[in-house]
């Protein structure tokens, strides 16, 4: 017994080590691309102390990577949130190649492990945020905080969780729904935001470069937030926002769009929820529809609170903040996951029982 949780504990300092050095090495790796092309860039688009130290550094290069770390968890620096949740992928791919090697243990096990190797992984983070803290293109930037560690501990242990039985929670249904649903209206916003994102920035931006940059960290938040305006949640911004977004010719209030465009983005939902329902495995139940419309709510919820962005503390010359009210995005979901999932499910439920009845009296 002893020797199993021993076993288990090597385990976990194995895959926690691992973890992170494969996750700064993605970002060391991010951060010289950045240093070598965009960096320079930069400063055609950059005034004042902001430009001070933009060029090649490598002191910058080890700072920035830090900063990539430590956005892929979501991570506050005093005021400022950096909420762009590509990022997310990269702590993924860290766990995924660091646990490939894991046996299939048992549920305590894993629990042993997956605590361990999140208690080290973040223990790394949290001394290499502390040690490599430091100015990013002249502005301080300190990620150490208690909020940052139980968010890294939280986040780490959940990726493994997710990585190691996801294949098992595929016989939920409810779990099996929100996959889906999740992957189609992922697919549906992200090429809706893509589309929208390069009509409105190339008409300020002809860098190719840099706009395949912006798109490939902007797009992501444009499909989550495009996924907030389906259930009418509106999103929030500085007046600074508003202005340009007005200079722009662009209006992203859900509240002020055409009547008919508000009732083609319910109908996508509904649609998307539809898409979900029909790839069920087998015949759903009012149980298998709360699952779905709970888990949608809470990741909903999530994705929210991730998704804040405010960077006015880079800056006195300019507010910016973008956010969403998370509470209004979890009972919002719950509404429409929860209430079309129920209109598409009666139906089904009259159709199974009309089957029934007559294949009883065929008999």
């Amino acid at each position: 017994m002893k020797n199993k949780f021993r076993d288990n504990v090597i385990d976990g300092v194995k895959i926690g080590l691992r973890s992170f050095i494969i996750l700064y090495g993605l970002s060391l790796l991010i951060s010289i691309v950045l240093n070598i092309t965009v960096i320079e860039q930069l400063k055609d688009y950059m005034q004042g102390t902001m430009s001070g130290d933009v060029g090649f550094d490598f002191s910058l290069i080890v700072r920035i990577a830090v900063f990539i770390v430590n956005i892929s968890f979501f991570h506050s620096a005093g005021l400022m949130k950096f909420g762009f949740i590509i990022f997310i992928i990269l702590p993924f791919i860290s766990f995924s190649i660091s646990i490939l090697d894991n046996k299939d243990e048992g549920l305590g096990d894993n629990l042993i492990i997956y605590f361990v190797s999140s208690l080290i992984f973040t223990a790394c983070i949290g001394l290499a945020s502390f040690f490599v803290r430091g100015d990013i293109l002249g502005v301080a930037i300190d990620f150490v905080s208690v909020r940052n560690i139980l968010i890294t501990f939280f986040i780490a242990f959940i990726i493994q969780m997710i990585i190691t039985f996801s294949r098992h929670l595929d016989s939920l249904q409810g779990v099996y729904l929100c996959k889906n649903f999740i992957k189609y209206t992922a697919g549906f916003t992200l090429i809706v935001s893509f589309i929208f994102f390069v009509l409105a920035v190339t008409k300020f931006i002809h860098n190719f470069f840099l706009v395949t940059l912006m798109a490939i960290v902007v797009v992501p938040n444009l499909a989550v937030y495009l996924f907030f305006a389906m259930i009418g949640i509106p999103l929030e911004f500085s007046e600074h926002i508003n202005g340009l977004l007005a200079v722009a010719g662009v209006n992203l209030n859900i509240t002020s769009l055409p009547i008919y465009f508000r009732i083609i983005l319910i109908m996508v939902l509904l649609i998307m929820v539809l898409l979900a329902i029909l790839s069920r495995k087998t015949h759903l139940t009012y149980k298998n529809i709360a699952g779905f419309t709970g888990l949608m709510a809470v990741f909903a919820f999530f994705l929210s609170v991730v998704t804040q962005i405010d960077l006015s503390a880079m800056t006195t010359l300019f507010d910016f903040k973008i956010y969403s009210n998370s509470l209004s995005v979890l009972i919002e979901t719950a509404i429409y996951v929860g209430g079309f999932s129920v209109a598409l499910y009666l139906p089904m439920v009259k159709y199974n029982n009309e089957k029934i009845k007559d294949n009883e009296d065929s008999e």
